[in-house]
């Protein structure tokens, strides 16, 4: 692949949601399920060139970091490493898109009952809890959140073809996260993104916080009665732990 020239352009992040381009990250998730392993390294190469070629051309910290990355020729294992501390550090300098700033992206997460909707109507924005001393802050454009919903139901689900994907998108699912409330970490704002964009699943996607009291969740769990639950490992253990509705203990 050869760099862009320079004032050469990549075409701006795409809506926040298109159905569109969601049946199409479906579609091509699936298809390279089928495809292979040879197939899916040489997209991965491809898209990974295209990435790297545009931070360098939009981002001040990429282009300092790969200019000593030659212009094709090499592996993502010759990409220089890059901690979360050093993109916190760098935040400003390291975004791809002038019309965002860490200030604005701060103000934005400050405000919680803003979970779940877009910064700039185009960006998904995500925080970690900082578990190791410091929270990291995540910025999604549309097209990355419709292919973590395809990677989600093509994958997870295990579906074999694009007619079971209807079929499950017009089931009776009720999901269930146990996780971090209160905040704009990955699993809550995905939650109410998809609660604010389909209204009519509001009562088929819940979130339940982690840190309710084991029997408070057993209580409200056992109520709503979930047929896919989603939590971190350790919940998911003690959960799993607790006897049926109307098991002796």
């Amino acid at each position: 692949m050869t760099l862009p020239a320079s004032g050469a352009t990549y075409p701006g992040p795409p809506a926040f949601y298109d159905a569109g381009q969601s049946a199409a990250a479906a579609w091509d998730v699936w298809f390279s399920m089928q495809a292979g392993a040879e197939h899916i390294e040489r997209l991965a190469q491809h898209r990974l060139e295209r990435l790297v070629a545009m931070a360098r051309e939009r981002s001040p910290f990429y282009q300092a970091l790969y200019r000593d990355l030659p212009a094709d020729g090499w592996r993502i294992a010759q990409l220089p490493v890059v901690t979360k501390h050093e993109l916190m550090a760098n935040f400003d300098c390291a975004l791809s898109d002038p019309e965002l700033s860490g200030e604005m992206v701060h103000q934005f997460l400050a405000d919680e009952s803003r979970a779940g909707q877009p910064l700039l109507d185009r960006y998904a924005v995500w925080s970690s809890s900082g578990t190791t001393g410091e929270p990291g802050i995540f910025l999604h454009d549309g097209h990355a959140l419709a292919v973590y919903e395809a990677l989600e139901i093509v994958r997870f689900r295990r579906l074999q073809s694009p007619l079971a994907l209807s079929a499950t998108m017009m089931g009776r699912d009720r999901y269930a996260l146990v996780g971090a409330t209160g905040g704009h970490f990955a699993g809550n704002a995905t939650v109410e993104r998809i609660r604010r964009l389909h209204p009519w699943l509001a009562q088929s996607v819940r979130v339940f916080s982690v840190l309710d009291s084991t029997a408070h969740l057993v209580e409200q769990l056992n109520e709503y009665r979930p047929t896919l639950l989603a939590t971190y490992p350790t919940a998911a253990s003690l959960l799993a732990n607790e006897p049926m509705p109307g098991a002796a203990r």
